[in-house]
C-alpha cells in the first residue's frame, strides 16, 4: 500500500486538501480539490454549535468572497459561480477569536 501511495504521489495523481484547523467546532465538507473556472463551487460548512465567524474565499490578494456570518449548529451549504475568478490556488477560511479553519482548492 505504501508503495502504491508513493508512486501515485510521484506521478502527481494523488490529490489532497491542505488544511489548518485550530478548532473542532467547524468542518468543511464536499470542497473539490480541483475544478475548472466557471464551474459551481459548492461545499458544506458543518458547525457543532452556534458560532459567529468570518467566512472568506481568497487567493493571494484577490478576495472572491467575504462575510461575517452567524452560523447555526448544523450544516450550511455555500454555492458560488466561479465565472470571472482568476485561476490559481484558493483558500476557504472560517475564523473568529477561537476558530481558525482553512482549506484550499485549485481553480484551473
Amino acid at each position: 500500500m505504501r508503495l502504491i501511495l508513493t508512486l501515485l504521489a510521484l506521478l502527481g495523481t494523488l490529490s489532497f486538501h491542505a488544511q489548518t484547523n485550530k478548532s473542532t467546532d467547524v468542518e468543511i465538507s464536499g470542497l473539490p480539490v480541483s475544478m475548472k473556472q466557471g464551474e459551481a463551487l459548492k461545499f458544506e460548512l458543518i458547525a457543532k454549535k452556534d458560532i459567529k465567524a468570518e467566512v472568506a474565499i481568497f487567493m493571494d490578494t484577490y478576495l472572491a468572497y467575504q462575510a461575517n456570518a452567524e452560523i447555526k449548529a448544523g450544516t450550511l451549504t455555500y454555492e458560488f459561480d466561479t465565472t470571472g475568478w482568476k485561476p490559481g490556488k484558493y483558500y476557504v477560511l472560517v475564523k473568529n477569536e477561537t476558530i481558525h479553519y482553512q482549506v484550499d482548492f485549485k481553480l484551473e
